[in-house]
């Protein structure tokens, strides 16, 4: 029995139906072929309507990403233990896609919908598209380009998904929010995107894929005025006042002058790859340090590899990334010996068997980066939580600023970090610089 599992939770508003219908082509179903369908509860009814015979789960409007990855998990896991010899997951969610390290192939396969003829997010014949009234070309292409520059999105190594381009977009620009009715115009962000690119302002890579590259493109070989422009382009980005960094980005580059990624869109990948890794235990129960983290890496390569293709996964600096977890796991050793003991990476423990990883290790490793922004960002305040959590978790959902704020919490309680008294209640460095729950940590600069 074969199982379809379709998530259109991040579709564009009005083009589920359309989606699941062409999925139902495609592959029709029957009793060998069986459709669930994840949708938010404003699309349970097009849906239905689409696609009668097709099981329908339904997400609040308000569920984050990782909720609905973790009901696609659970869908997937059920349809496996009731027999099924085939899945197939059609999803626009990138982190949907990070499940297939837990499902792997061939009874499991995850796809995007581009792979369902005409399916394709975002896309819109041109020649029927029209720019909203209330957001003229011009003025987005220069909202975009800058998003970009705030962003640091000047290269392959720090460009920006497009998927992700919303949440610099809507720093901008109340009118780019998904919550504005121009920003739920079908294809904003794609045509914003082309726009940009005609003029000569952006280089985008892996275009082939659901999901391209894009960053500035270096000013000297810009050729904008070599593309026609509106006549209003000039006159309205001359109305646009200079925009200051955001304070997400202020967070980002610091950590990266210090060495310490953040790696938002990889990290928490990263994390459940070391997990993995812990898990692929020798008989006597436990694996090598040094194995571990070279293994967590070279999975992340492989998911790399398998959602970018090998020119992108080739293109990455992969020996950054395994310093950096290094570095994540000497400064708070979150790996335990078979003495139940935190050991971090030193010539002395490269061969020592780790058995298992402290509780919510995850946590643990991401408390070292709010260490490393409180010891170089004096005015860190409560009222920067959401800006945290879009600088290690490129959201700033409730389910973001949760956990950034269980981080913080963890890190307060141990004397980590203090928070300071009257009108500067600013963090700064505790008494207590040794992280994790025992033994003692060194300190990396």
């Amino acid at each position: 029995m074969e199982t379809l599992l379709g998530d259109v939770t991040r579709a564009n508003a009005g083009t589920e139906a359309d989606l699941v219908s062409r999925l139902v082509a495609h592959r029709p179903i029957g009793p060998e072929r069986l459709l669930t369908v994840v949708c938010r509860t404003s699309q349970i009814n097009s849906v239905s309507a689409a696609v009668p015979t097709a099981s329908v789960f339904e997400v609040d409007e308000s569920s984050d990403y990782r909720t609905v990855a973790s009901v696609v998990s659970n869908l997937t896991r059920q349809a496996l233990q009731a027999g099924a010899t085939k899945i197939s997951v059609f999803s626009f969610h990138g982190v949907v896609f990070d499940l297939a390290s837990r499902f792997p192939p061939p009874t499991t396969e995850f796809l995007g919908w581009k792979t369902v003829p005409y399916a394709h997010n975002s896309q819109v014949t041109s020649s029927r598209w029209e720019w909203p009234q209330d957001l003229p070309e011009s003025e987005a292409v220069e909202f975009l380009k800058r998003a970009l520059k705030g962003a640091g999105a000047h290269g392959s190594d720090t460009g920006i998904r497009q998927t992700n381009l919303r949440y610099v977009l809507e720093r901008e620009d109340d009118r780019l929010k998904k919550t504005h009715p121009v920003g739920r115009t079908q294809g904003l962000i794609s045509h914003i995107v082309k726009a940009a690119e005609q003029r000569g302002l952006l280089e985008i890579k892996d275009r082939e894929t659901i999901n391209p590259l894009v960053w500035l493109r270096e000013p000297a070989q810009a050729h904008s005025e070599q593309v026609p422009k509106p006549a209003a382009a000039t006159s309205v980005a001359a109305k646009l006042p200079p925009k200051r960094q955001s304070r997400s980005q202020q967070f980002i580059n610091a950590l990266r002058e210090a060495n310490y990624g953040p790696y938002s869109d990889y990290r928490l990948a990263l994390y459940s790859h070391v997990r993995d890794a812990v898990a692929q235990a020798n008989p006597h129960g436990a694996r090598q340090l040094q194995a571990i983290l070279r293994d967590a890496v070279e999975r992340m390569k492989a998911q790399i590899a398998g959602r970018y293709g090998k020119q992108k996964a080739d293109d990455f600096s992969w020996r950054k990334l395994h310093e950096f977890l290094g570095k994540l796991v000497t400064r708070n050793p979150v790996m335990l010996d078979d003495m139940l003991e935190p050991t971090y990476p030193s010539f002395a423990t490269l061969s020592t068997q780790i058995r298992e990883l402290a509780p919510r290790f995850e946590i643990e490793l991401d408390g070292v980066l709010v260490v490393e922004l409180v010891s170089r960002v004096r005015d860190i305040s409560v009222h920067d939580l959401p800006q945290l959590a879009g600088a290690l978790y490129m959201d700033r959902t409730d389910a973001d600023v949760d956990r950034i704020s269980e981080v913080v919490g963890l890190l307060r309680e141990r004397g980590n970090i203090v928070e300071g008294e009257g009108d500067s209640r600013f963090l700064s460095l505790g008494p207590n610089q040794q992280l994790g729950r025992r033994g003692e940590t060194p300190m990396l600069t």
